[in-house]
């Protein structure tokens, strides 16, 4: 027990410490990009880019959990190894498993908290942020950057619609984007640089209508002043569905994303979608538990640096971080794509970083 509680403070310490800086990092990022957008947008305040910081903080943390647990496992067992506490330790008959078991429960409990903070915290708060930016410096009657669902015109051909923003008193929208899409590609594609709201009609104002074959070449463009388009299914929506913007998947619960997945529809945006869904389902899982899996790795690294080694031993330790991430971006991108099963991207990198993790602490306990 007394050893327990040892390396658990050994551990603790230098993964709270790392974790404070990474948190530093975050918000020096975050308010050096805020104060762009708070200096450029009229009527914003400081307390809009505080309240932004904090709601993006939870999701920060989880991300860069892993790599804290990976530094504070390289230099809790990089000073014990250089210190000979590992030898006195295993003198005094404490073999390298039961060591090392301590720090391994600590990242499991950490990867328990980093999934409960995923699942619960993280989407609600994206929400929150990305809703109060959408309407920063715009007022409370203006929305920002509504993407909205997708709709099926006919068997082969799906109307997107983009709108830059819209003020909900006026009913009124600048920068209108409608584009038709068949078997994956633009055929159509409307822009306007206004719209106004008259029921049953969309006016549209400064029309521009390009229509292009599937292979991407331009069949004719026509220009207009106004162009009037009625409301329904093979319209545009009422003004009313233009304020409620499409949540992302990163936004939503676990049930809302399994509700999203209940929808079969075999449109090649609605399966680009379904897969994007099902990554996300998966990486909430995924990226806790690679703390544990960083934990692995920490543990073979830091035993081998020496006095000599510990900056190139950092500088590993951070390539291993660097390729993680990259792997992970990687996976997910040929999951969106469809190229290999979301859930197996998901867990890609992890599989492969634990088969790294180990073989190193296989070879280091042989040694």
């Amino acid at each position: 027990m007394t050893l327990d509680l040892y390396m658990f403070r050994r551990f603790l310490a230098p993964y709270l410490f790392v974790l404070s800086l990474l948190a530093i990092l975050f918000v020096a990022i975050e308010v050096s990009g805020g104060l762009v957008r708070l200096l450029s947008e009229p009527g914003s305040s400081h307390l809009i880019l505080l309240v932004n910081v904090v709601n993006r903080m939870p999701w920060w943390l989880v991300f860069t959990s892993p790599l804290a647990v990976l530094l504070a496992g390289l230099l809790v067992f990089g000073s014990m190894s250089e210190e000979g506490e590992i030898v006195a330790l295993k003198a005094a008959g404490a073999g390298l498993h039961r060591i090392v078991f301590p720090v391994l429960v600590c990242c499991t409990l950490l990867a328990g908290l980093s999934l409960w903070t995923n699942e619960g915290v993280v989407p609600a708060c994206l929400r929150r942020a990305n809703d109060l930016w959408r309407s920063m410096g715009l007022g409370s009657s203006q929305t920002i950057g509504a993407w909205l669902r997708p709709v099926r015109l006919s068997d082969d051909l799906e109307q997107h619609v983009y709108a830059r923003s819209m003020d909900q008193e006026t009913h009124s929208i600048e920068g209108l984007v409608i584009m038709h899409f068949r078997q994956g590609r633009v055929v159509r594609e409307i822009n306007a640089t206004e719209a106004s709201y008259h029921p049953p009609f969309w006016v549209l104002h400064h029309v521009r209508d390009t229509k292009r074959s599937v292979g991407g070449s331009i069949l004719g463009e026509t220009c207009a002043d106004n162009l009037w388009l009625p409301l329904g299914e093979d319209g545009l929506p009422s003004s009313i569905e233009f304020r409620s913007r499409k949540l992302r998947p990163e936004e939503m619960s676990r049930q809302e994303i399994r509700a999203e997945l209940e929808d079969r529809d075999e449109a090649p945006s609605k399966l680009r979608y379904r897969a994007r869904l099902e990554l996300v389902l998966g990486q909430r899982v995924a990226l806790p538990v690679s703390s544990i899996i960083f934990g692995l790795i920490a543990i073979p690294l830091g035993l081998r640096a020496q006095k000599s080694r510990t900056w190139s031993g950092l500088g590993v330790a951070l390539l291993f971080v660097l390729l993680y991430y990259v792997l992970m971006t990687v996976s997910s991108t040929a999951a969106e794509r469809q190229s290999i099963p979301p859930l197996l991207a998901a867990w890609v990198p992890n599989v492969v970083f634990a088969a790294i993790g180990t073989y190193l602490y296989r070879r280091v306990a042989v040694t």
